[in-house]
Parts: C-alpha cells; sequence; structure tokens
C-alpha cells in the first residue's frame, strides 16, 4: 500500500503488544511522534475492538499535539489474515482531517460581529481547550500507567531478549558447527548422488546386459522372484523342457510342469537362499520330467545383484549331464570291466605259461626214451604216442588263442556243409571217454529218434561241444554223472525250427557273481595253486563266439557251489531233411612230389624234411631267401613250403621271384609261417602263394592239399 503525506501504514502484532513499522522515514517518524503525544490509548482501543469484534474499527475525533497545536486525527484499524505458518496482524490508516468541533466553533465565531463575537468565539476555544486539557491529562496519567508497565515489562524484555541473545549467540556457534558439518554432509552426499547416478545407469545397464544373457545363453535358465515365480526364463529352458513362456513366466517354479521340481530338499534350499545369502552349488535332480522323460539335472543358483529399491532375483542355472552321468557310468563299469580283464591277463599269462610248460615235461622225457639205446619197441611207441598227444595239446590251445582272436576281429570264416549232429556226438564222446573213465565218471547221451541236420562247420561244432564235454569232465570231479541230451524245438509252429542241447553235469557247480562273466575271456572259476583242473580260461568264449557265428545261443546255469552245471546250446537245424546227402568222391592217392622246404629254423625245415621223404617225397631244404631262389633254379620243386620270415630276403619277395620263373610257373606254394591273421593271409595271397598254412602245421591237411591241388606228377629226376 502507497503512504500519502496525509496517510500512514503501522502493522500492530497482538501476541507481543509491539508496533512494528514498515521501514524508517519522515512519515513513520512523525507517527510515533504523535503516538507518544496523546494517541495511544485510543490506537490502543481500536485495536482491541478490531480484535474483539474481526472488523475493520473507526476512531475520529483523535486529538494529536503537534508543532504548538492539536491536530485532529481519524484511525481505522483493518484485521489482517495471514497464512498458517503465520500470526495475523492489523492495518492502521490515519487520516488527518482537522478537527470537526474547532471548525464548528469558528464558523460560528465567524458569524458574531465586532469584539462581542471575538470574546465569545474565544470563549468557546477555552472552553474546548479547557475540555481537551481535561482528556489529555487524563490520557497522560493512563499512558503513563501504561509506559510504567510497558518500562517493566520492557526491562523484562530486555532481560528475556539477553539471555535469548546469548542463546542465541551459543546457538548460533552451534548453527555454524553443524552448518559446517552440513557442508560436509551435503558435498558428501553430492558425490554419493552422483556416483548413485552413475551406479543406476550402470544397474540398468547391467540388468539389460544379464536380461540379454539370460535371452541368449545355451543352457537352460530362469530368473525367479521373491515368491519364487518365474520371472523370466532362456529359450535354451524351452527348447529343453518343450515348454512355452505363458505357460511358464508367472507361475511358481514348483508348480511347472508335472511337479517336477517341487522336490523338499529343493525348496528348502531356494527359501533359505534370499534370506541367508546362501547358494545352490552343483544339487542333483533326477527325475521323469512331463515332455522329456527320465533326466539327470544339475542345479546351481544364487541372488542377482541389485539395487536396494530392486525385488531380490534369483538366477537359477539348469545342466543337463543325463549323457555325462550315463557315459560316466558305462566307463565306471568299463573301469571295472578292464580292472577284471587285466587281473585276468595276468593270471591267464601266467596259466599260459603253465600250460604251454606241461606238454614240454612228457614231450622231453619222450625224446630222451627215443634216444636210449636200451629202450624196446613197446617202450619207443610209446613214447611217440606221448609226443604226438602233447604236440596236439600245445596245438589245440595255440589254435584257441588264434581263433579267439579272429572272430574277435570278424576274421572267421565258417566252412559250412551239412553235418549230421549224431556224428558230432560220436566224434566229440569217443575223445572224452578215456579220460571220463579215468575219473569213473559216467556219460548218458540222448538224441531224437529222427536225425538231426545242421548246416553248420563240422570242425567248429568239434570244438563247441568237445569243449564243452571236457569242462564237465574236468570240473566234475571223480565218480559224477554227465549228460548230454539233444532234443527238436520249433517244429510245431512255435518258432524257428532248432535243435536244443544240454550238457549237465552234477560237479563242482559255480558261483552266483560268476555266472554273468563266464564266458568273458580269460575267466575261470578257480585259480588253485594245485592246477587241478588247469585251462587257458579262453575255452568257454571261445565257445560262445562260435555258437554265434553259427546263429545260436548259449546259456549257463547253476544253482550254486557244489550243486552242479548246466549249458544250454541253441542251433539252427536243417527243416525237412531227413537223409543225408552221400559223401564227395574219396581223395586220390597221394603222388611222389618234389618238395622245396624252407625255414630260417634247421630242426623244423629238417624234421619237416624227413616225413615227407618218409611218405615219399623227394625234398631239398634252405635257410635263407637268396639260398631259397638259387635252390629252387636248379632242383625245380613241384611244391614249395615256404617260410615268411626268413633273413636275407623275405618269404613275400621270394614267393614272387619264383612266379617270375618261367619253369615254377605251375608250382604249389605254401605259405608255412607262424602268423595267421587276416592280413597275412592277405599279404600271402598277393605275393602269388596258394594256400597258407599256420605253425605248427597240419599236415593231414597239407595231405589233402598234395593229393587234390597239385597238378600231374613230373618225372623225379629230370635230365
Amino acid at each position: 500500500m502507497v503512504v500519502s503525506p496525509a496517510m500512514e501504514i503501522l502493522q500492530f502484532r497482538g501476541d507481543t503488544g509491539a508496533y512494528l513499522a514498515p521501514a524508517p522515514g519522515v512519515a513513520s517518524l512523525n507517527l510515533l511522534k504523535m503516538l507518544r503525544e496523546g494517541l495511544l490509548v485510543g490506537v490502543r482501543a481500536a485495536i482491541l475492538r478490531a480484535d474483539q469484534e474481526d472488523r475493520t474499527v473507526r476512531e475520529e475525533g483523535l486529538h494529536v499535539k503537534c508543532e504548538g497545536g492539536f491536530r485532529e486525527v481519524a484511525i481505522e484499524v483493518i484485521p489482517i489474515e495471514a497464512g498458517e505458518s503465520k500470526q495475523g496482524g492489523f492495518l492502521l490508516l490515519f487520516d488527518e482531517g482537522g478537527n470537526r468541533a474547532l471548525r464548528e466553533i469558528r464558523a460560528a465565531a465567524d458569524d458574531a460581529s465586532g469584539a462581542g463575537g471575538e470574546v465569545s468565539r474565544l470563549t468557546q476555544e477555552l472552553l474546548a481547550t479547557r475540555e481537551y486539557l481535561q482528556s489529555v491529562i487524563e490520557l497522560q496519567e493512563s499512558i503513563n500507567e501504561e509506559l510504567q508497565s510497558a518500562n517493566e515489562e520492557a526491562q523484562s524484555a530486555n532481560e528475556e531478549m539477553q539471555s535469548i541473545n546469548e542463546e542465541l549467540e551459543t546457538s548460533k556457534e552451534e548453527i555454524q558447527s553443524r552448518n559446517e558439518q552440513l557442508a560436509l554432509v551435503n558435498d558428501e552426499l553430492s558425490i554419493r548422488n552422483t556416483e548413485l547416478h552413475r551406479l543406476n545407469g550402470a544397474l540398468e545397464l547391467a540388468r539389460d546386459y544379464a536380461e540379454s544373457i539370460v535371452a541368449s545363453v545355451r543352457s537352460p535358465l530362469v530368473v525367479l522372484g521373491e515368491e519364487l515365480r518365474v520371472k523370466t526364463a532362456s529359450a535354451a529352458f524351452y527348447d529343453t523342457f518343450l515348454v512355452a513362456p505363458d505357460a511358464t513366466e508367472g507361475r511358481l517354479i514348483y508348480d511347472l510342469g508335472n511337479g517336477q521340481w517341487n522336490i523338499p530338499a529343493l525348496r528348502t534350499l531356494l527359501e533359505e537362499l534370499l534370506p541367508r545369502q546362501e547358494r545352490i552349488h552343483d544339487f542333483e535332480v533326477s527325475h521323469s520330467f512331463e515332455q522329456i522323460g527320465r533326466r539327470t539335472m544339475v542345479l546351481n543358483a544364487r541372488r542377482l545383484a541389485g539395487g536396494a529399491e530392486d525385488e531380490p532375483l534369483i538366477v537359477l542355472a539348469i545342466e543337463d549331464i543325463t549323457g555325462r552321468r550315463t557315459q560316466e557310468d558305462s566307463l565306471a563299469a568299463t573301469a571295472t570291466d578292464l580292472v577284471r580283464a587285466d587281473r585276468s591277463k595276468d593270471e591267464f599269462l601266467a596259466m599260459l605259461a603253465h600250460e604251454l610248460r606241461n606238454p614240454l615235461g612228457p614231450m622231453r622225457n619222450a625224446a630222451e626214451i627215443l634216444r636210449t639205446v636200451a629202450a624196446d619197441s613197446a617202450a619207443r611207441e610209446h613214447a611217440q604216442r606221448i609226443l604226438s598227444r602233447q604236440i596236439g595239446n600245445m596245438s589245440r590251445m595255440i589254435d584257441d588263442l588264434l581263433d579267439v582272436s579272429r572272430i574277435t576281429e570278424g576274421k572267421i570264416e565258417l566252412r559250412r556243409e551239412v553235418v549230421d549232429l549224431r556224428a558230432i556226438f560220436t566224434a566229440v564222446t569217443s575223445l572224452a571217454r578215456p579220460d571220463m573213465e579215468a575219473r569213473g565218471q559216467q556219460l548218458t547221451v540222448t538224441l531224437p529218434a529222427d536225425p538231426v541236420f545242421l548246416n553248420a562247420d563240422p570242425t567248429r561244432l568239434d570244438q563247441i561241444f568237445g569243449n564243452l564235454l571236457g569242462n564237465a569232465c574236468k570240473y566234475s570231479g571223480p565218480g559224477c554223472h554227465i549228460s548230454l541230451l539233444a532234443e527238436r524245438a520249433g517244429i510245431a509252429g512255435n518258432g524257428p525250427p532248432e535243435v536244443i542241447v544240454r550238457i549237465v553235469d552234477n560237479g563242482i557247480g559255480m558261483p552266483a557273481e560268476l555266472l554273468p562273466h563266464i564266458f568273458d575271456l580269460f575267466v575261470q572259476s578257480t585259480r588253485a595253486l594245485d592246477r587241478t583242473y588247469g585251462g587257458l580260461g579262453i575255452g568257454l568264449t571261445l565257445v560262445q563266439r562260435l555258437v554265434k557265428l553259427h546263429g545260436g545261443s548259449i546259456e549257463a546255469h547253476s544253482a550254486g557251489v557244489g550243486l552242479g552245471s548246466e549249458f544250454t546250446v541253441r542251433l539252427p537245424v536243417i527243416p525237412g531233411l531227413a537223409v543225408l546227402p552221400p559223401p564227395p568222391a574219396p581223395l586220390a592217392r597221394e603222388i611222389p612230389r618234389r618238395m622245396l622246404i624252407v625255414d630260417d629254423n634247421r630242426d623244423a625245415a629238417e624234421t619237416m624234411a624227413m616225413l615227407q621223404e618218409l611218405r615219399g617225397h623227394e625234398t631239398l631244404t634252405a635257410f635263407t631267401g637268396p639260398a631259397a631262389i638259387i635252390a629252387a633254379a636248379d632242383f625245380l620243386p613241384e611244391v614249395v613250403l615256404l617260410d615268411i620270415g626268413l633273413p636275407g630276403m623275405d618269404g613275400f619277395e621270394v614267393a614272387r621271384r619264383l612266379r617270375a620263373m618261367p619253369a615254377l610257373a605251375g608250382a604249389f606254394l605254401v605259405a608255412l609261417t607262424g602268423y595267421g591273421s587276416e592280413e597275412d593271409r592277405i599279404l600271402t595271397k598277393e605275393a602269388g602263394f596258394d594256400e597258407h598254412l599256420v605253425k605248427p602245421a597240419n599236415l593231414d591237411t597239407l595231405r589233402d592239399w598234395l593229393r587234390s591241388r597239385v597238378g600231374p606228377a613230373a618225372a623225379l629226376n629230370p635230365g
């Protein structure tokens, strides 16, 4: 509000009784002067009325002494409302309008005439002055009393103000100290706010980065909220478990699928993870999942780092280790098998050394008998039988070893023909009966009434049933009973026609833990140091593989140790065949031949030459490759028995050079070697050999070849 020369503004605070001027100046000085000269009572009364009645109050006719006279003043007090946090006040308006009574006296006096009029005017003025002085005196007394009270109040207020000033000074110092602390705190907060803004940006970036990782990682990942509800999952999770996002997100992890994650131990771990700030490490779960079946999973989980205001999250990583666990189990089983096989191999090598030395003793004794001059013809004949039998034993062991190796590598071929099962049984029982009789054992053979014909390799059938019957004899013990039974099956449309052969004994039996491994290589039921039963542990392995090559099967049974054993062999038979085809025509008589025998082992070469000469052949020996070439060029042999491992030149090169000679183009070349693998046989064929004979040579086979494979006889001594 603008203050005019005739109007001034004053604010009065009702709670303290203080009068406040807006600013120092002339108008304010005049106002204070008027208040000191008698206006205070009227002003205070007007303010009290305005406060009580809550309206504007106007007081007129107030007199103030000023400049040697009196001035008439009117006052208006206007209440002022303030806001909630401030107290109200009053607006005082002063109106210097003059003294209406005095104006009226002057007007009346002007109407009178002469001196009387002047006297009358003065008289009236005097009366008015007296009244005014009386009121001034009363007002002065009242003001004095108020001033006295105000003085006392002011004194008290000064004391209070002094105390307040001291307190304010102390507070000021405290405030200053706190301001300094606040300044430091503000600086610290400012730095932290800056860092927080930066971190907030980096958390947002990290969250985006984490979400990108979750979306693109190749392993199944699930992000869980505080209530263990799925927030999100990786694409690999949906692909692995064959589920859709709308059937996953927002649901409790325990409710997914067929409740596959509702595992008590996992619930405990997940529910304790957030409050305890723990983590789940390599928790393995095996469960039949709804869409993918039985699986083994490894779970890892931890709290996802985030801001304090963020909802705590759990990242759950899932790894399918079904294949790895299967592989580990397989490797463990393989390792166990390898350990067992290694142990069996060591035992086998020990037994092999034992079994190979066994024939050497009687062979050496027989050789000494033959060298003794005093030995009669019966002793010599007995020694010869010993040598033949022990050589046969060694040959069979070596052949079995070679056969197992060939079958394992898939390099053995069956020479099938129509075979009568009765003939096979006759052959194997005739070989086994001497040993059975020596042990006091009984043998019973039961065959079907009608003949049973098989499309099989007769030599291999002899191995199969001869081995099984020999084991029954060996492991049954003295005085035991052995049965060889055969019966037809599948005749009336109940499967393919086959023959079932059972070899049953009431001997030592087998422990239950041995049965699953009885056909494994180098496995035997006993390893007693007394070597009561002997053997290399390869016979049943060979039997099983030969049976499979014939399209059959074999099983082993035993009720336990001391309760006997039973082996069951199933082989396919030829249906509808009632009569055995006629045998092939007999082989031609053996014709004398010229034979070159080449071997770097002199004893082997010379003994073979002696045997062939006893059979009517003319022989010549050579002990190196070059010597064989020279001898062949002069001797022109019809048959060459040629070793492969020769000094100077190997047997392959010797064969190629012999084939290059026109005079030897039709010679019958036989590789006589200790190498019997299929690769070795292929190499000998490529070098020009006609046949491959493995040491020790089967002389009957050689005789058959000489009868059927060699051309017409040439003159023994060509001119």
